[in-house]
């Protein structure tokens, strides 16, 4: 089983809550999918996309920070807004 990503002591969840009004649960978990994605992405260059397992120490200094979630805000919209 892969760990669990981390939070990077930047990430203010209760700014991140601010932004997201009207987001549904799903909303909120492809949020958070997005921001892990965006924390992925940067590590591309060392990850080997041919093994079946990424290595444990790439693993360790991966965090996904507030910036990864200002990044995945932009691609994100709230299902529903209620008027």
């Amino acid at each position: 089983m892969m760990p669990l990503q981390k939070l990077h002591e930047d990430v203010d969840l209760e700014n991140v809550a601010a932004q997201i009004h009207g987001f549904v649960g799903a909303d909120i978990a492809q949020l958070c999918t997005e921001a892990a994605l965006s924390c992925i992405r940067e590590q591309m260059d060392v990850i080997d996309i041919e093994d079946t397992e990424i290595d444990a120490e790439i693993l360790a200094s991966m965090a996904v920070t507030h910036d990864h979630f200002n990044q995945a805000l932009e691609s994100v919209n709230p299902s529903v807004l209620r008027s």
